[in-house]
């Protein structure tokens, strides 16, 4: 049956009063309960895109502190990090020596210091309180994508840094390689020189005395 011709009979009595009543009743229900509904509904997408957003920031901080731990040196690393945090690299390792951080958890730290106009100081003792660092983002009106968005730019940074540095080695080691290519040919000419004068040396020295006889 078609819903306009339904609520028309509903309306002219073609139903009973009782049912018609709790017809009514329940449509009241639907229209008063569907803004709690789409309001639940979007509390719980919101939830799930920050549990992936939480996730994601984890994975990202974890690849950090691996980046860190292959081949550039601690050094190095927070170099890369100063650039895209535009905190000193003095500072980063003060910050890191008082809190033990690795990497990935210093960077989101200052990340979320920033984003919130707090310092890090406050935001690693609200870490070291026990609160995570989603729930932390959430009481700051912080949202994880951005932070998220922050490690993946810190990521790639790390390797850009790494793979120039791998570049200048091997430029440095083919110089070096070159120089030293080029002085042995140096010596084994003047050998070669040096050789060549004993030996004419010795045959001067031959045909001397069949002179005199």
């Amino acid at each position: 049956m078609d819903v306009a011709i339904f609520w028309k009979i509903v309306r002219h009595g073609g139903v009973s009063s009782r049912i018609r009543r709790l017809i009514m009743l329940l449509r009241r229900l639907l229209v008063w309960s569907l803004p709690w509904t789409l309001a639940a509904a979007g509390v719980f997408a919101q939830s799930t895109n920050d549990s992936k957003d939480l996730q994601e920031m984890q994975k990202q901080a974890t690849r950090l502190d691996s980046e860190a731990s292959q081949s550039q040196g601690h050094e190095a690393v927070l170099e890369s990090l100063s650039k895209q945090l535009n905190v000193p690299v003095a500072t980063l390792q003060a910050e890191q020596k008082s809190t033990n951080f690795g990497f990935g958890q210093l960077f989101i730290a200052n990340s979320l210091a920033a984003a919130s106009n707090k310092t890090f100081e406050q935001v690693s003792q609200e870490f070291k309180s026990g609160k995570g660092w989603g729930e932390i983002a959430k009481e700051n009106n912080v949202k994880l994508g951005r932070v998220v968005s922050d490690l993946k730019r810190a990521n790639k940074q790390v390797q850009k840094d790494r793979t120039e540095q791998m570049q200048q080695r091997a430029e440095r080691g083919n110089s070096s390689a070159a120089g030293n290519s080029g002085a042995a040919s140096n010596s084994g000419g003047a050998a070669d020189r040096g050789q060549q004068g004993a030996a004419r040396g010795h045959t001067g020295g031959s045909s001397g005395p069949r002179g005199k006889r």
